[in-house]
């Protein structure tokens, strides 16, 4: 069973031009804003039971204007604190790639049908 998740755009703190302390904070808003839409199921399903031993994981990058367009590999980078948190929280057994198959985004022109303030549709998919 695919789980779908809709999150907000997560920071981009991994190129190394911030300072370690915005880094942090960054990161924490972002696990805050992903424990809350949890918490609420905003945008959210039910948590699984146990941990996901393996899940081949989406990247859905919703935007508005083509100067908002990542690249492939900038989306993949900025999933990291997501899958940190996928795993502190029970959602995954572990971010390795014993534990996770990453597909190569997919670009979306337009948020029609995303529940408001998000911009990033993450799915999970059980499996070997």
């Amino acid at each position: 069973m695919t789980l779908t998740l809709f999150i907000p755009r997560p920071p981009d703190i991994a190129n190394g031009r911030k300072h370690w302390a915005a880094v942090a904070r960054d990161k924490r808003a972002l696990w805050n804003q992903l424990t809350v839409r949890a918490q609420t199921r905003h945008g959210f399903p039910t948590k699984p039971a146990t941990p996901i031993a393996h899940a081949s994981i989406g990247v859905t990058w919703h935007y508005l204007l083509p100067q908002h367009k990542p690249d492939p590999d900038n989306v993949i980078r900025r999933m990291k604190p997501v899958l940190d948190w996928l795993v502190m929280n029970g959602w995954l057994a572990g971010d390795s790639s014993e534990h996770v198959t990453l597909s190569t985004p997919v670009f979306v022109k337009g948020t029609a049908g995303m529940p408001k303030l998000t911009s990033v549709e993450l799915t999970l998919t059980p499996g070997n």
